[in-house]
């Protein structure tokens, strides 16, 4: 779209995170132009390597309609293609914003897939649109709509007819804009806090959950810490997605290497969290944060 920025560019920063929750994402950071970046994940790179994607249309993008819509002719026809699994920030009504964000990213040639519904109500195609970028010498792509997502210039829509695997790191990725106020969220008010820069998130983390039984009763979530000191974990909390059930930690100290393990249910009767259940089976995300409100770890229930 834009002349004066080539969406070829090199992956200038890996940040390389140890992870031991089951669906934790790693940030990257994808250089734009000299002076601009975006936030992605790595796992997102993996979905469709470049040999895969032959089985995609391919699309010439005219124009971005609004802050999740573009038009593009494919196979010489002009359609309008709305982002799939993305909707506006209420409070960005003109779409300006993101629809900003949207114009700097596009080339002018992309890929785009579908889901089995590929039209709305409105006759537009519902797609993924895949940026190609060169990652470690190599070229691969970026989902746009995800990065809308990640960096905050866009919501969740899961009215859409979007795959139970990419909703998990749509959602993810959310969640991780919302604490770190990024993009629009910058406007939000929001009941976490977190840091704002998420470049070195997770980087310096301590504390990590390390498993979560759910099913059973009891039920139980452990936590490990992996650094090599103590941590006093007075002030951590763990949040669930669903029903926003917290435990705030008072004074315990958790020495190097080991493990401290939280139960909930009816039969509870030690280091207990709540005698109710907490984790949706059909699936949840717990969420941890340390005594500062930063987020340090993510673990997905699926």
């Amino acid at each position: 779209m834009n002349g004066g920025i080539n969406m070829k560019k090199y992956l200038l920063l890996l940040i390389i995170i140890v992870s031991v929750t089951m669906f934790g994402l790693i940030p990257i950071t994808i250089e734009i132009t000299d002076d601009s970046n975006i936030l992605y994940f790595e796992e997102l790179l993996a979905f469709h390597e470049k040999e895969h994607m032959e089985n995609f249309d391919d699309a010439e993008i005219y124009s971005v309609v609004d802050g999740n819509t573009v038009r593009a002719s494919i196979d010489f026809l002009f359609s309008n293609i709305k982002m799939l699994g993305t909707k506006a920030f209420e409070i960005d009504k003109e779409n300006e914003t993101s629809r900003n964000f949207i114009k700097e990213l596009l080339p002018e040639h992309v890929k785009i897939s579908y889901e089995d519904t590929k039209f709305d109500t409105f006759g537009s195609l519902l797609s993924y649109i895949w940026i190609p970028i060169e990652y470690n010498n190599n070229e691969t792509y970026i989902l746009l709509n995800l990065a809308a997502v990640a960096n905050g210039y866009a919501r969740v829509e899961e009215n859409h007819n979007i795959s139970d695997d990419y909703l998990v790191y749509f959602m993810q990725a959310e969640e991780f804009a919302r604490v770190n106020k990024l993009g629009l969220w910058k406007h939000v008010d929001t009941e976490k806090t977190a840091k704002k820069i998420p470049h070195d998130f997770f980087a310096d983390r301590k504390l990590v959950i390390s498993y979560i039984a759910y099913g059973v009763d009891p039920e139980y979530i452990k936590l490990k810490n992996i650094s090599d000191e103590t941590i006093n974990l007075a002030g951590w909390r763990i949040v669930s997605r669903i029903g926003s059930q917290e435990y705030r930690f008072k004074s315990l100290e958790l020495k190097p290497g080991y493990v401290v393990t939280l139960y909930s249910g009816h039969s509870t009767e030690k280091n207990v969290w709540t005698n109710q259940f907490i984790w949706n089976n059909e699936g949840d995300v717990a969420y941890l944060y340390d005594d500062e409100g930063n987020l340090m770890d993510i673990y997905h229930i699926n």
